[in-house]
């Protein structure tokens, strides 16, 4: 079925399928879509690695502006917004592993989901 039909079916067939796995499992292999297998250890450990560094690297920087060099420059400011979207995406990240988890196979997700949100948030964000 192409997207563009979607449309046409009715509100059932339409749940049926935004209800199933969002990508057809390969062949032998069952959709576990409620409590699929996952490495939220592993995500969990790499959110806080990045947010751990990008912490403590800004912090550095501001500190050198503001107490040593006494001068701020464009690239400070760009330094700043770019944590501030690290914070955003860390937190999407969290929202992942509290949906569906991390490094879940797609054909473990529902079609329409909590994750499917939060991966649509996260890619604009990034």
């Amino acid at each position: 079925m192409l997207l563009d039909q979607f449309d046409l079916l009715s509100p059932e067939e339409q749940e049926a399928i935004l209800d199933g796995p969002a990508l057809s499992a390969p062949p032998g292999v069952t959709p576990n879509l409620d409590s699929p297998p996952n490495q939220n250890a592993a995500g969990l450990v790499a959110i806080a690695l990045t947010m751990a560094a990008g912490t403590i690297v800004i912090s550095l920087r501001v500190y050198s502006r503001v107490f040593i060099t006494r001068k701020l420059f464009l690239e400070d400011l760009l330094a700043f917004a770019a944590y501030v979207l690290l914070i955003a995406s860390q937190c999407m990240g969290f929202r992942l592993i509290n949906s569906a988890g991390m490094f879940v196979h797609q054909w473990d997700i529902r079609g329409v989901s909590q994750a499917s949100r939060t991966e649509a948030i996260g890619h604009a964000i990034f």
